[in-house]
């Protein structure tokens, strides 16, 4: 028979309790999980980086940060609830979706109000805009509505051609357009040969003028050097379009002109009719006006940088009138002795062969010394009054005292004050210094400054082009009247090319033609091709 149970009792638990200890436990975990998932939601940065510039979007840019905001905050929200990955997933994407618009519409709408600021800052100077119309511009597009809308996750913008990703919009192209830019037309720095009369009175051609036989002369070598011109200087031919473009009557004359109205004068050039009425129309701009100012100038022997060498019969357009005649300023000068009697000068300051250039006179000095190592017997204020006098120019005149004998300083050169060499044949250089085979072939000078004279004069009667252009020398051949070489070598007009570059450096001034580097009709490459395209 089996024996008694035994005493001991087993107590078994209440179920509810159990299930409420075991819910209590899993609530508590995850609340701790949606802690830690909120804090991740927090440490992206998202909602941070929104709040905190949401102010600063403007332009369109706050509409669509919105959107994406409410969405990044609704996936955050999911997420924090259920902790899916799906959910996750989408959280992660409008977050960095609302970090891009957040960034780019925070830079572009500072980019908006800094140019609208620098306009007022500045006064309107140049701007080709009025404050009513920069207002209103800038009023129109601080307030622009977006119209946006979310698809399948993804957020679309409304455009000309419905609605496309917000990525692929304009507003957040790389490129600036309408949509992302709020750009006050600036005021073309147009050349001063928009006004014919300045061509003609420009110290390349004085010397047409004094060497024609009659007006009729002088207008057939202007043509020519006109049309030479063109082909050769970029600038000149962006003031021929624009002049064109007055002529047109598309382009007023009586308000700023615009860098997109210069971009579009030269554009046209592009077309071969309308490089060819361009041409006649400044032609016979130049025949209208030859006569009066070849007249003067024979008669009157009036000086090319004079107010009274600016007569005209041309109602001259306002932007033009505040582009003064050429008139070549010394900067930066110093106190040296002025050796050259100046008695006869042909001009009344230096000449140059590029318009930009700016003479200055202590950085001419510096240059001198730096190649002469300070023992050049020669100065700036030498070369500078050589300049005026014979109508050489000044960066030829140093790129030649440079190449020939450091300035006098090297050389046989040095040994018989003739720093340019002048009458040192070649042949010289290889026999016996200073012997007497040499000095058959060498040429001395009483003096420093009257050898830089007698090299000035050599270049004026025997080498200068006919129509004035210096720069064919250097880009042709360096040869006189008679075809002969000023050097047998054969990279001399290279040389020389490459040190005036380096001259050339020597200031920072631009082009008055141009606008900082993006105002110009026509970068250097593009007036290259153009040139091909004529078959210039």
């Amino acid at each position: 028979m089996a024996g008694p149970l035994g005493t001991t009792v087993f107590k078994v638990p209440e179920l509810g309790a159990l299930e409420r200890q075991l819910r209590e436990k899993q609530e508590a975990k995850d609340e701790q999980q949606r802690r830690y998932r909120e804090r991740e939601v927090q440490a992206s940065g998202g909602e941070a980086l929104y709040s905190k510039n949401a102010h600063k979007l403007k332009a369109g840019y706050g509409d669509v940060a919105a959107g994406a905001f409410s969405a990044m905050m609704k996936a955050g929200i999911e997420y924090e609830k259920t902790g899916s990955s799906e959910s996750k997933a989408e959280f992660d994407k409008w977050n960095q979706k609302l970090n891009q618009m957040v960034q780019v519409g925070a830079s572009i709408s500072g980019g908006m109000l800094n140019e609208y600021q620098g306009f007022y800052a500045n006064k309107g100077e140049g701007y080709a805009a009025t404050e009513e119309q920069v207002d209103a511009g800038f009023s129109s597009l601080m307030n622009r509505k977006v119209n946006w809308k979310i698809e399948n996750g993804e957020m679309f913008i409304e455009s000309g051609q419905g609605f496309v990703p917000f990525s692929s919009h304009s507003m957040f192209s790389d490129k600036i357009n309408p949509d992302n830019s709020f750009i006050i037309p600036r005021e073309a720095k147009t050349g001063r040969y928009v006004v014919p009369t300045s061509f003609i009175m420009d110290r390349e051609n004085i010397g047409v003028l004094s060497r024609s036989s009659g007006v009729d002369d002088a207008y057939r070598k202007l043509d020519k050097q006109m049309r030479f011109k063109i082909e050769s200087d970029k600038n000149f031919l962006e003031d021929v379009a624009v002049y064109a473009e007055i002529k047109r009557g598309h382009i007023s004359g009586k308000e700023p002109i615009s860098v997109e109205m210069v971009q579009q004068a030269v554009r046209k050039m592009q077309n071969d009719d309308d490089f060819n009425e361009a041409l006649q129309f400044y032609s016979d701009a130049i025949y209208e006006r030859v006569d009066g100012i070849y007249n003067q100038f024979r008669e009157e022997k009036v000086d090319a940088t004079s107010a009274d060498a600016l007569y005209t019969g041309e109602d001259e357009t306002t932007q033009a009138t505040e582009a003064p005649v050429y008139e070549l300023k010394i900067e930066d000068t110093i106190d040296q002795e002025r050796r050259v009697d100046m008695t006869g000068a042909l001009n009344q300051a230096p000449v140059t062969m590029q318009q930009n250039f700016a003479v200055n006179q202590s950085e001419i000095q510096s240059y001198i010394d730096k190649y002469s190592e300070g023992k050049s017997p020669i100065t700036a204020q030498d070369v500078i009054d050589v300049s005026a006098k014979y109508g050489v120019p000044v960066e030829l005149i140093l790129a030649q005292g440079r190449l020939e004998s450091n300035f006098g300083t090297k050389g046989r050169g040095a040994r018989t004050k003739n720093i340019y060499n002048v009458g040192n044949y070649t042949a010289g250089d290889t026999m016996v210094k200073d012997s007497a085979a040499q000095k058959a072939v060498s040429r001395e000078m009483t003096d420093w400054v009257g050898g830089l004279e007698s090299y000035a004069k050599l270049l004026v009667d025997d080498y200068m082009p006919e129509d004035g252009n210096w720069s064919k020398l250097l880009d042709q051949e360096f040869v006189n009247k008679d075809g002969n070489r000023y050097a047998t070598d054969e990279k001399y007009e290279d040389t020389l090319k490459s040190l005036i570059s380096g001259i050339y450096k020597l200031n920072t001034e631009k082009s008055v033609s141009s606008q900082g580097g993006s105002g110009s009709g026509m970068s250097d490459k593009e007036y290259e091709a153009w040139l091909k395209s004529k078959g210039l």
